[in-house]
């Protein structure tokens, strides 16, 4: 509960007000303050109570007029830490008279935010790393086939004298199959309020001795090839090219030699298998330097190369019997 000193109340003229809830989105852990535009003749008395079993936050409201004309005013209240789920926000105004309602959520900060190594193969253990506000931790985590689940359970408000602090999680899940994943989060504590607590988020586990994603190179069909390419430009410069992937795609990838907002060459490994048993590929260019183009086979070694010549205009290269199935 907050409170801030009660003046008395003299009626007044029924007034029009606007509140405004911050943070914009508030998540579990936050400060929740209530803003109050409206006018007033004299600073506003607040006292707010939050009822978390019902998610509802009352503020009665109160001026002293007397003599005075109104004037705009604008008051906050920090409405403390708030459960999570749907609120009811109900502002009594006791000196004008009437109610002025808002609703507003609050999320789980929890579901939102878990921190992922940036590429994961099966020869290194995966752990997460969970950030958390609250007043203690309490996890519990489990892989089921291709199923991480993470689980947060009560956080010990029981506890006296325990302080609100933010927590980094780590689960060590050990060594996992290469694969894709789905990391759930599930937050028990709020299992029966009304907004979702449960977030998931994929997590690929690559292949160590397949392609493993890297700056110099593209990993294609679920890291079975490996795209690389060397350059050398008219002034006889030389270099290696990099590796942009393409969101959502496992066929399809660029390559750029000099900036990355200028890709010199699209990249695309098709499976042909269904029509004559061979792994297609595709090069689409947009440069006229030298560069060679090797694509390796990385379940079978199979490796070809693509040469291209200082100054020529080429076309797309397609590719229809580069590597035998499967």
């Amino acid at each position: 509960m907050v409170v801030v000193a009660l003046l008395a109340a003299t009626p007044a003229a029924a007034r029009q007000m606007t509140l405004e809830v911050s943070p914009t989105s508030p998540t579990f852990g936050d400060v929740v303050t209530l803003t109050i535009a409206t006018t007033a003749c004299s600073p506003l008395s607040l006292v707010a109570d939050a009822n978390g079993s019902t998610h509802r936050v009352d503020v009665a409201m109160s001026d002293s007029c007397g003599d005075g004309s109104p004037i705009p005013l604008t008051q906050r209240v920090a409405l403390g830490r708030l459960d999570m789920g749907n609120w009811t926000l109900v502002v009594h105004d006791f000196s004008a008279g009437g109610e002025t309602t808002r609703s507003f959520a609050v999320a789980n900060r929890f579901a939102a935010s878990v921190v992922l190594p940036a590429v994961v193969t099966d020869a290194e253990p995966l752990t997460l790393i969970v950030p958390d506000v609250g007043y203690c931790p309490g996890y519990s985590w489990s892989v089921t086939g291709y199923l991480i689940e993470v689980r947060r359970h009560e956080d010990c408000t029981t506890l006296e004298g325990t302080p609100f602090q933010t927590w980094a999680i780590e689960a060590p899940l050990g060594t996992l199959p290469a694969g894709d994943y789905e990391v759930r989060l599930v937050d028990l504590r709020y299992a029966g309020a009304e907004l979702p607590h449960i977030a998931s988020l994929p997590v690929r586990v690559w292949d160590a001795d397949g392609c493993v994603p890297g700056d110099g190179w593209l990993c294609l069909q679920h890291g079975r090839f490996r795209v690389e390419a060397a350059w050398r430009d008219f002034a006889g410069n030389a270099g290696s090219a990099h590796g942009l992937p393409l969101e959502d795609s496992e066929q399809s990838g660029q390559l750029w030699f000099f900036a990355a907002e200028n890709s010199e060459l699209t990249v695309k490994v098709l499976s042909g298998c269904g029509v004559n048993d061979r792994w297609w590929v595709f090069l689409s260019p947009s440069s006229t330097v030298e560069y060679d183009v090797t694509v390796t086979d990385t379940a079978t070694g199979g490796r070809k190369t693509y040469h291209h010549t200082a100054g020529e205009v080429s076309g797309l290269t397609a590719d229809t019997a580069a590597f035998p199935c499967p």
